[in-house]
């Protein structure tokens, strides 16, 4: 696949026509995401500048953009999160929306994290892993049942709190949320993994 083809159903702006809160976005990316993604070695950015993944579309709403891209970086602040747990959920909403970007990208936080290969391959197939801790395992399939099911029955709900406790859920929902909407924005555009 050539780099043109990287945007999905978008073609990919140049960043350096970008004025105003466009410019301003491209900026705040490039010290938050971009940043993370070039830590743990997966590709959001081509050699000219321009943004692929969901930071290209992104840029056609850069008011709103900023806002989530706020929330996102106050998620990231606030979190207590380790780095295996953020990619277990990461992962669990990307295997429910079968969104290939998504699951590129994580795959690979999820083996800079600590997870092999193989166990990696298992949690983008929806399918869990015995690598993972027992919180790692609730939370994997607390994000992944309301992910596909969009629902969380009372019993199954005391019984992760049970083991994660009321501040874990709140957080693991609100990253899970995040990347609901992540995944929603790759998906519309179709955007492709890159080789």
């Amino acid at each position: 696949m050539n780099d043109d083809e990287l945007g999905g159903r978008l073609e990919l702006r140049d960043p350096e026509g970008l004025e105003g809160d466009a410019r301003r976005l491209y900026d705040e990316l490039q010290e938050g995401p971009l940043r993370r993604g070039r830590e743990f070695g997966y590709k959001a950015e081509l050699p000219d500048g321009r943004l692929i993944g969901p930071f290209n579309p992104m840029l056609l709403t850069p008011e709103a953009s900023l806002g989530m891209l706020e929330w996102g970086e106050a998620e990231v602040r606030t979190s207590s999160l380790d780095e295996r747990m953020r990619q277990v959920v990461t992962l669990a909403v990307g295997s429910a929306w079968g969104s290939g970007y998504e699951l590129y990208a994580h795959s690979t936080a999820a083996r800079t994290a600590g997870f092999s290969a193989a166990a990696v391959e298992r949690l983008a197939a929806g399918e869990g892993s015995e690598e993972m801790s027992a919180a790692e395992s609730a939370a994997y399939e607390f994000v992944r049942r309301l992910s596909a099911e969009r629902q969380i029955d009372d019993a199954f709900y005391a019984e992760t709190k049970e083991i994660l406790g009321e501040q874990v859920i709140a957080e693991i929902v609100m990253l899970g949320a995040r990347y609901q909407v992540t995944c929603f924005v790759l998906n519309a555009y179709d955007v492709p993994v890159p080789d």
